[in-house]
């Protein structure tokens, strides 16, 4: 008897905790922005899907993205025009090097001519073996055209510098949009570098359910190419001369951590590690690119043509680019990404949240 009393109270305080915990959780203002309610609409502009799949292809079937390939192939004039250069001219996008036969152009069925059909295939092709099964979780791509802010881009490491500036500058920005401060604490001549973005103190962040007061972004170091077998497909997405990208897959990653870990210096702590590259990482709380306040920085930084940043660990699976919010659910199809995110509105969940 006394065992079976045992049991009964052990249930009873076990459940009343879960019940605590549940209620606790349930009115935790980051709990509910990161499991916040979204609508989409239906995206009306097919190429459009196409253009965003093929610079979030890292997230796509291999199949998919041979897809897509074709369907940009067969809207290269138009998106030449809209992008304001010559797709019919190999020269106009350096890809002479990569000149098939007839016989790409007629698979392809573009009806371009041989050479700018026989680089988009080559491009459709090698992709499909750079960038794995489709099975990435992110991907962070940055492409560069061959002159950026008046200033000629003629090697890698010109392009490079420029590409990390132009990371740092946007998100830079998006911090001091909403009132935080944006500065470098660690390895702030080259990357991988850790950034802390932190709240001022006549910030209001009211609007929002849920925003953190201290984030650290690690920029981690990549390698930026010339893209010669995909430089044709790579301008049709983008809409204009890709003279340089990030290596293909997620290798400008980027990870954003708020209430991180810190020293007793109150510093980021720079964590040793095996599992990075650079041998060091950070910690803290992952989940800013889940919450409202994530989601409105991550619009802001991406409002830009030259970077891209995909995602499937949250939901929905969405790529932020240019602008816009585009989301994707099957990464089988040609036209993943066939829906647009609205923005949110904080304020009217923020008050049924309470």
């Amino acid at each position: 008897m006394k065992l079976s009393n045992f049991y009964r109270l052990s249930t009873l305080t076990v459940g009343l905790s879960l019940l605590v915990g549940c209620s606790t959780l349930i009115t935790n203002p980051h709990y509910h922005s990161i499991t916040r309610s979204t609508k989409s609409e239906r995206l009306t502009d097919e190429v459009r899907s196409y253009q965003v799949g093929w610079l979030a292809q890292a997230l796509l079937e291999p199949q998919a993205r041979n897809v897509v390939a074709r369907k940009l192939a067969e809207n290269a004039p138009e998106l030449a025009v809209a992008g304001g250069f010559n797709m019919t001219d190999a020269a106009d996008v350096s890809i002479a090097a990569q000149m098939m036969t007839d016989l790409a152009t007629g698979q392809l069925g573009s009806g371009m001519g041989s050479n700018v059909g026989a680089a988009v295939f080559i491009g459709a092709s090698a992709l499909s073996w750079l960038s794995g099964d489709g099975s990435l979780k992110t991907t962070n791509v940055v492409l560069l055209p061959a002159e950026f802010d008046g200033q000629r881009l003629d090697t890698a490491d010109q392009a490079k510098a420029t590409a990390q500036q132009l990371m740092v500058e946007r998100y830079g920005s998006a911090a001091a949009q909403f009132g935080y401060s944006f500065k470098c604490e660690y390895s702030c001549d080259a990357f991988p570098s850790i950034y802390r973005m932190q709240r001022k103190t006549d910030t209001d962040t009211s609007r929002f359910i849920y925003a953190a007061d201290d984030i650290a972004v690690y920029f981690v170091d990549f390698e930026i190419v010339t893209p010669e077998k995909t430089q044709a497909v790579d301008s049709l997405a983008a809409g204009f001369n890709v003279e340089w990208r990030t290596h293909f897959n997620n290798d400008a990653a980027i990870y954003l951590m708020q209430s991180p870990t810190t020293d007793e210096q109150g510093q980021v702590k720079v964590i040793p590690t095996e599992n990075m590259d650079a041998g060091w990482t950070i910690a803290g709380d992952n989940s800013f690119l889940k919450t409202d306040f994530g989601d409105a920085v991550l619009r802001e930084v991406y409002t830009t043509p030259y970077m891209l940043y995909g995602t499937a660990n949250n939901y929905p699976r969405v790529a932020y680019y240019d602008g816009v919010v585009y989301q994707y659910v099957l990464n089988s199809t040609a036209n993943a990404f066939n829906k647009v995110v609205l923005p949110f509105h904080p304020v009217e969940s923020a008050h049924t949240a309470k």
